[in-house]
């Protein structure tokens, strides 16, 4: 305690060369904690008034508690991190790469490449901090994650059904990461394993992410029973309310709500899915042509399916829905002209 209120008072006054020589000294006793010398490291960032000062003094101090404490890599660590902040990304990237080929147990250093070869859509060098990173920390869920999201884009089933399997054994459910990997799983067997699938996805809800929410949803439109639809609806609001504007969730509660027979409501949130769409989707206006068919809107059905056939949707089958509309339509214009005979 004397040790961090002195920290305090010297990083408040600026003394920053005092605030490395305390930590070193405290650092170099017996017995001295690591854990303790991180905590005063993060008390001299708290309390200084100039950052820009006190970080190289800092990063100088992290780099020789490295090697005191040698068997530990989170000094190593804050010195990057450190080396962020003052946005040099150079010498940051270099100690990540070091400890990533080290196989450190921190995942962070992983992370930090991963993101960044996200954003280069690079998966083999994903591919590679992932396994690196597997190595040594097998149960981390992000690891796993983006290990199965790299079989995916390439299309490797093989890899994919073993990656997911192997993340689901050894990932704890507690793992942030634990949900999406439940999704993934769920979405990859819906068609062929729905019971399996559903559990799945009551894993992934639990853990409220939105997609879960709309899958688990359209899922039991598709696979579940008549008595599935209120657990549809429920989950389908779920994922609407979490993004309003987002014409997926749009689209599938409008469906949930067309399925139960609720056709003015279901043509509302169909005409809003439609028009937040990104790009022209042949079911949204599939789905948006059956519900004008059951509310009796047929030239309006036609015109959707004529604009389903142009966004690229399968031509048989948007040919069989415009002749069965156009003959039902034609039934009705002759039942109306009997009557009215």
């Amino acid at each position: 305690e004397l040790t961090q209120i002195m920290i305090t008072t010297l990083a408040k006054s600026g003394k920053n060369e005092a605030v490395s020589t305390q930590i070193l000294e405290y650092a170099e006793e017996e017995g001295s904690d690591p854990v303790a010398v991180q905590s005063l490291l993060t008390t001299a960032r708290s309390y200084s008034n100039d950052l820009t000062k006190l970080l190289p003094i800092l990063i100088e101090t992290e780099l020789k508690l490295q090697q005191i404490y040698s068997e530990e890599d989170r000094f190593s660590l804050a010195a990057a991190n450190d080396y962020l902040l003052l946005s040099d990304t150079i010498q940051a990237e270099q100690i990540f790469a070091q400890l990533v080929e080290k196989g450190t147990e921190l995942p962070s250093p992983y992370y930090y490449f991963i993101e960044k070869y996200a954003q280069k859509e690079d998966p083999d060098q994903i591919e590679r901090v992932t396994t690196q990173g597997l190595k040594v920390i097998p149960h981390d869920g992000t690891l796993n994650l983006y290990s199965i999201l790299v079989a995916f884009n390439k299309e490797d089933t093989i890899a994919l059904d073993q990656r997911i399997d192997h993340a689901l054994e050894v990932v704890e459910e507690g793992d942030p990461m634990y949900g999406q990997i439940a999704l993934i799983k769920a979405d990859y067997i819906q068609d062929s394993d729905w019971t399996t699938s559903a559990k799945y996805y009551e894993i992934a809800v639990a853990a409220g992410i939105p997609a879960a929410y709309n899958n688990y949803a359209y899922g039991l439109t598709t696979h579940g029973t008549p008595e599935d639809l209120n657990r549809a609806e429920e989950m389908a609001r779920k994922a609407m309310q979490s993004d309003s504007d987002n014409a997926s969730f749009l689209d599938t509660y409008a469906w949930v709500l067309y399925l139960k027979k609720a056709y003015p409501l279901a043509k509302i949130y169909m005409e809003r899915a439609i028009s937040k769409m990104e790009a022209p989707d042949p079911v949204y206006y599939q789905h948006y042509a059956d519900i004008l068919l059951a509310l009796g809107e047929y030239d309006e059905a036609l015109q959707a399916l004529r604009k389903a056939l142009e966004a690229g949707g399968d031509v048989p089958t948007i040919e069989k829905k415009i002749e069965t509309i156009v003959h039902q339509r034609d039934q009705k214009s002759k039942e109306k002209d009997e009557t009215t005979k």
